[in-house]
């Protein structure tokens, strides 16, 4: 699945943003949430997300079965850790 996500779009801050991210993920329903552009089903199981951020920076997340547990934790943190930004 391809999503694109803007956040600009949407009123919630950080810790509401990550609740909305677990719950919709958990669901497999980005097409009702608010910051929800496109949502492309492609029959794979990896999810790759394209989220437009507050200050207008593009980051690239990708959630697999693997790593699904961390998105649902926090998706900033895993998209830091996939970025190379945490230790």
């Amino acid at each position: 699945m391809k999503v694109t996500l803007d956040r600009t779009h949407c009123t919630r801050w950080q810790a509401a943003c990550e609740s909305c991210f677990a719950m919709r993920l958990e669901q497999s329903n980005f097409d009702a949430a608010d910051c929800g552009l496109q949502v492309v089903e492609d029959g794979r199981a990896t999810i790759d997300f394209e989220i437009t951020d507050r200050d207008g920076s593009n980051k690239k997340l990708s959630v697999t079965p693997a790593n699904r547990a961390d998105a649902i934790d926090s998706w900033l943190l895993l998209w830091q850790q996939q970025a190379g930004m945490s230790s």
